[in-house]
């Protein structure tokens, strides 16, 4: 029943990609609301 070994790992890279697009895009978004949070204390 399980799926050939190839398609497992294609399977597996393609989510590791995706979580780690998902995770690379919040840090960003976090990064850049903190960064303009200070920019403005400092003004």
């Amino acid at each position: 029943m399980a799926p050939p070994h190839s398609l497992n790992k294609k399977t597996f890279s393609l989510l590791y990609i995706i979580r780690v697009f998902i995770c690379t895009a919040a840090l960003w978004e976090a990064n850049e609301l903190f960064f303009t949070q200070k920019n403005r204390e400092l003004e």
